[in-house]
């Protein structure tokens, strides 16, 4: 059996976790974790997911102020170093309301000297999950300021999801990274038929709203892009992948 976790007021701070959730971690499939108006979170730091780590369960944001993560990767293992606020594993989230601050998501290198770790500075993901009207704002890192996505679906139906104001934070996909395997819709409900809107930021190579990796799909029915300062492709920079 799983439990419900309501957090609508009060502050919850993370310490640091020698692997995984610096502030919370999601263990069942039957679990559920609200975040609602009047909730403040910070994160800590963890080799992943700096304020939360779900490996199952359900996450519902519907209000409510978190953020501050730091994942890092300790210079020994391609797998850490992801997520620095959040680190969505398997299971399902619903961003529909609240403010997601910054993260920081810390690259290392490993035995062989390749750079590995640093990406999602915000929310890295590897399940499915959908943004109804959240603002979720990018962090540092090296790719995905606010969202870095792979093997898994994105909708976005509302909300604001901006790279980092500071300069270069970021190396590729200020805003959102798609990896391989990852397909991000945007305007797909008739709740919010405006869509989300993407806002890209200034960063060191390409790509500073949205870097559409190969073999994956990048769907706009609805919503808005914004680019910002990069190399090539300053709102969509698009390699061996679909974009309709």
């Amino acid at each position: 059996n799983g439990g419900t976790t309501t957090i609508k007021g009060g502050t919850v701070s993370g310490g640091t976790a020698t692997e995984k959730g610096g502030t919370i971690y999601m263990h069942t499939a039957a679990g559920t974790v609200n975040i609602q108006s009047g909730a403040k979170i910070t994160g800590g730091n963890a080799a992943n997911g700096g304020l939360l780590y779900m490996a199952a369960g359900k996450l519902n944001m519907t209000g409510g102020t978190v953020g501050g993560g730091t994942a890092t990767n300790g210079n020994t293992n391609a797998d850490n170093g992801n997520g620095g606020c959040f680190y969505l594993a398997a299971g399902s989230a619903t961003f529909s309301g609240g403010t997601v601050n910054a993260g920081t998501a810390v690259k290392g290198t490993d035995a062989e000297g390749t750079t590995v770790g640093g990406s999602g500075a915000t929310i890295y993901a590897i399940t499915d999950f959908t943004i109804d009207g959240a603002t979720i704002k990018g962090g540092s890192g090296r790719y995905g300021g606010a969202i870095y996505i792979k093997d898994a679906d994105l909708t976005l139906n509302g909300g604001t999801i901006s790279g980092n104001a500071t300069a270069n934070a970021i190396s590729s996909g200020g805003a959102i990274f798609m990896a391989s395997g990852s397909t991000v819709t945007m305007g797909s409900s008739t709740a919010n038929p405006n869509g989300a809107t993407v806002n890209g930021s200034t960063v060191s190579t390409n790509g500073s709203a949205i870097y559409v990796s190969d073999k994956s799909t990048l769907n706009i029915n609805a919503g808005t892009v914004n680019g910002g300062t990069c190399n090539k492709g300053a709102a969509l920079y698009i390699t061996g992948s679909t974009a309709n």
